[in-house]
């Protein structure tokens, strides 16, 4: 796959390439999320094939366990996947649940986004792809790159026009910290 990372250039892209770019992340999120499952599936909440997920976002929220390794679920449901990040140092801090459940890259960043010519020639690394809460993309992506500001601002433009994750953020947030 040709192109350089987002992240070589995403503080030299002019405001009309960064329009583009967000347009452009927009479509290809759009045509991620409107995947769908064939069937019923077992579990709601899992990675591309229905199994087990990988996020190191939960990961490092938990202790290492030697028989799960750095996989976990798959989930039965939405609250079965919120209880996975909860701790007990903040046993009210939780996400609701209701949201709608898509397939996504859940690991969007400067380094997973590739340019060529101006333009986005693609999306890599997807071992963390799968079925996750709709909000999920959203606060990842602020989890992965915190100090970019302008990333940060792309990112809300981007997402924000699926809905409005504000709160969810706020909630991941807590969780992190």
């Amino acid at each position: 796959m040709s192109g350089q990372r987002l992240g070589s250039y995403i503080d030299i892209l002019s405001g009309h390439d960064l329009d583009i770019f967000t347009r452009d992340m927009q479509r290809y999120l759009t045509q991620l999320r409107s995947i769908s499952r064939h069937g019923t599936p077992k579990y709601e909440i899992s990675n591309a094939i229905g199994g087990p997920c990988y996020d190191y976002r939960i990961i490092a929220a938990h202790d290492y366990d030697k028989e799960r390794g750095d996989f976990f679920g798959p989930c039965t449901d939405e609250e079965d996947f919120n209880n996975i990040p909860q701790t007990p140092a903040l046993p009210d801090v939780f996400h609701s649940t209701g949201h709608k459940i898509v397939f996504t890259h859940p690991d969007i960043n400067m380094r997973n986004v590739l340019m060529h010519n101006g333009r986005t020639s693609g999306i890599v690394d997807w071992e963390n792809s799968g079925w996750f809460p709709d909000y999920w993309e959203y606060t990842k992506a602020h989890y992965v790159t915190k100090l970019n500001k302008r990333w940060l601002a792309v990112v809300n433009r981007i997402l924000e026009s699926f809905d409005d994750f504000k709160l969810d953020l706020a909630i991941e947030r807590r969780l992190w910290e």
